[in-house]
C-alpha cells in the first residue's frame, strides 16, 4: 500500500505529509499530496483537518501491519507535520491580457506574530534568474533580496506581503512578462497537529 506521508527525518514520532489548498468560489479546497485524496470546506482550517484526519486513517493501517498481511510496526506516530502550500490568485489593477506571475512564499511563526517572505527575490525577471540570481547571493554572502512582510496573524503577514509583491510587480515586471495579468502566490507553512485529537 502507498502513503502519502513519510516519516519525519528529526522526530520519529511525527509523520510529514504535503498538503496544497486553493480558493475556490464556495471556499477552499485542499488536495493530499501522494494519494490525491481531497477535502473542500469554509476555511482553511477545515480543510487542513479533514485531511489531517485521513493522514491518520493511513497511519492506522499502517501501523496495523500495512493492510498487507506485514507484521504491525513498532514506531509510535503521535503528531502529524502538516506543510500546506496554500495558492491564492491576485489580479492587477486595471485591465490586463498577459500571463499569471508564479511566486513561491513561505511563512512561519516568530515572536510577535507571523512573517511571511518570498522564496527568492528580483521577482520581475524570468524564475530561471530569479534562482541563477539568488545561487549568486548566497555563493557571495550578501543578504538574499526577498520580499518580506510580518503580521499578528498569518492572514495580516499575508496580506502585506501580497500588496508588496503586487507593487514590485507594478514597478518592473512588464518588461519581462507582457501586460501581466495576475500574481499567483503559494505561500508554505507548517501546522503539527496530535493524532490523538483528530476525529
Amino acid at each position: 500500500m502507498d502513503f502519502c506521508w513519510k516519516l519525519s527525518s528529526v522526530e520519529s514520532d511525527v509523520a510529514e505529509v504535503e498538503i496544497t489548498i486553493t480558493q475556490t468560489k464556495d471556499g477552499w479546497h485542499g488536495t493530499l499530496e501522494g494519494d490525491g485524496a481531497t477535502a473542500t470546506a469554509a476555511s482553511v482550517t477545515d480543510v487542513r483537518t479533514t485531511l489531517a484526519a485521513k493522514v491518520k486513517e493511513q497511519l492506522q493501517t499502517w501501523a496495523q501491519g500495512n493492510g498487507d498481511g506485514d507484521a504491525p510496526f513498532q514506531t509510535q506516530i503521535s503528531r502529524i507535520r502538516l506543510f500546506t502550500h496554500l495558492v491564492t490568485e491576485h489580479a492587477r489593477s486595471g485591465s490586463h491580457q498577459g500571463q499569471v506571475i508564479d511566486v513561491a512564499a513561505l511563512a512561519d511563526r516568530v515572536p510577535g506574530g507571523w512573517v511571511a517572505r518570498t522564496v527568492t527575490g528580483h521577482l520581475t525577471v524570468a524564475p530561471e534568474d530569479r534562482e541563477r540570481r539568488l545561487i549568486m547571493e548566497i555563493l557571495s554572502g550578501t543578504s538574499t533580496s526577498h520580499v518580506e512582510a510580518t503580521g499578528q496573524t498569518f492572514a495580516e503577514a499575508q496580506t502585506a506581503l501580497i500588496g508588496m509583491v503586487m507593487q514590485e510587480l507594478d514597478f518592473g515586471a512588464d518588461q519581462t512578462y507582457p501586460d501581466w495579468s495576475a500574481a499567483r502566490l503559494t505561500v508554505t507553512t507548517r501546522k503539527t497537529l496530535e493524532v490523538a485529537a483528530l476525529s
